[in-house]
């Protein structure tokens, strides 16, 4: 949370642990979460977030679910508490691409392994996760949808 102008230019992470080495049985860890509050926002070419699962153990075992990435930005720190307390949801605009972030993002999931090991006989993957990037109007601002 910052009232001014965030700049990312390193690497933010939330990802799940891997299941040890010769585990059996084990799923892996689901990604995080990353959430980032601010007026303005910005991303360097070697900014990372990413929150992605772990994978599972080598016998019969799941892969950890994608985590989730929020950034809210264009935001009058008057409405932070009530962001956090998702009372703005409907009130947002969401895309999964923002130009003013030129790093990369990731929420994929972790894999899972079938009998033995063998993936592809009841592989158990997670699920990817979520990105958005919601910018909210400007006080005041009446949107109508149909």
């Amino acid at each position: 949370e910052a009232v001014g102008r965030v700049v990312q230019n390193g690497v933010l992470s939330a990802n799940g642990n891997a299941v040890r080495a010769n585990s059996t049985r084990a799923g892996g860890g689901s990604g995080g979460g990353i959430f980032v509050l601010c007026r303005r926002f910005e991303g360097g070419m070697n900014a990372v977030m990413r929150a992605d699962g772990g994978n599972g153990g080598t016998d019969r075992t799941g892969g950890g679910g994608g985590g989730r990435i929020a950034v809210w930005y264009g935001v009058d720190s008057a409405l932070f508490p009530n962001i956090i307390a998702g009372q703005l949801r409907s009130y947002s605009a969401e895309g999964v691409t923002y130009d003013a972030y030129l790093g990369a993002l990731s929420v994929t999931y972790g894999k899972g392994y079938g009998l033995n090991g063998v993936p592809g006989t009841n592989d158990q993957n997670g699920e990817p996760g979520t990105i958005g990037f919601f910018e909210t109007p400007p006080t005041g601002t009446v949107i109508v949808l149909r």
